[in-house]
């Protein structure tokens, strides 16, 4: 048995040779780069709203979602930002009742993660209504004044100097 205290705990077990990890393979892209003539901007935003991603969309219309986003952001930009806000504020709304109906933690967390995506999305496209507010403290002038005085000569007047500073330009002399 003194053999048998020496002995490790996974000889035996027989190592085959490493895998190596290989990559995705690559999504073959069917689709065309030219957007159909017959394709209306409406229809596609309305789409969107209704579906649930862009690749969808593009694949019903046989062209490649990089393309299809490209042409909405070219023809209609302020659309096209209007209907991502309305999309981020659903998926917000989504993690609201998500949080709340939550019964386990996996839940919770894919809920919570939910709605930092839509509060982020939120706060990048429409920043004034959902962004941060920044304070800025309005900044004063500052004057300093300088008093030469001449110590042992009476009769040489006093020099004052008086220079006004304001934020973001060059000092300036107002007084000599």
């Amino acid at each position: 048995m003194p053999n048998q205290a020496h002995r490790r705990i996974d000889e035996g077990v027989k190592r085959g040779a490493r895998h190596q990890h290989k990559p995705p393979a690559k999504r073959k892209d069917t689709a065309t780069g030219i957007i159909p003539a017959d394709l209306n901007h409406d229809t596609v935003l309305e789409q969107y709203l209704t579906e649930s991603t862009t690749s969808q969309i593009a694949a019903g219309y046989g062209v490649s979602r990089k393309t299809l986003v490209r042409w909405l952001v070219a023809e209609r930009p302020e659309q096209w930002k209007k209907v991502q806000i309305i999309r981020a504020l659903c998926r917000k709304e989504d993690a609201d009742e998500g949080i709340e109906v939550a019964c386990d933690a996996l839940s919770l967390a894919r809920a919570r993660e939910q709605l930092r995506s839509g509060q982020w999305d939120l706060e990048r496209l429409d920043s004034a209504n959902y962004g941060q507010n920044q304070y800025v403290a309005p900044v004063a002038a500052v004057q300093i004044s300088i008093v030469v005085r001449a110590a042992s000569q009476q009769d040489i007047p006093d020099r004052t100097a008086t220079y006004e500073y304001n934020p973001g330009e060059q000092p300036q002399v107002i007084d000599k």
